[in-house]
């Protein structure tokens, strides 16, 4: 009986295994299909180079949020966010790496913010 015990726990520790890397996997290639529709966004819509991105990633918060944070390499001290929704990426807001400065003048503020 021990036996079939044994491996009944190999089995499930074989299945959450298994179930945790592909839950992981899933989250990874779907922040690098973000990642890489924002770059699309970037360069085919609003005339950037891709030399001209210093950093992009894209990260999943509660609610469950997904933004998209540029980094231009002509600005590095700046972040931008992007969001997409209903086939439509956006720039929705920017901050500075560190810090805050009610005066700094960001470089790659889009003309429309939601």
């Amino acid at each position: 009986m021990e036996g079939i015990n044994e491996e009944k726990n190999k089995n499930n520790s074989y299945y959450l295994r298994y179930f945790i890397w592909s839950r992981f996997l899933a989250l990874q290639t779907f922040r690098n299909h973000m990642d890489n529709e924002v770059i699309h966004y970037l360069v085919a819509t609003r005339d950037y180079k891709n030399e001209g991105l210093y950093k992009v990633y894209t990260q999943i918060s509660k609610a469950p949020v997904v933004s998209t944070t540029v980094i231009f390499a002509d600005e590095p001290n700046a972040r931008y966010f992007y969001r997409k929704e209903k086939d439509r990426i956006y720039q929705y807001s920017m901050a500075l790496v560190k810090g805050f400065d009610p005066n700094y003048t960001y470089k790659h503020s889009e003309e429309s913010l939601p």
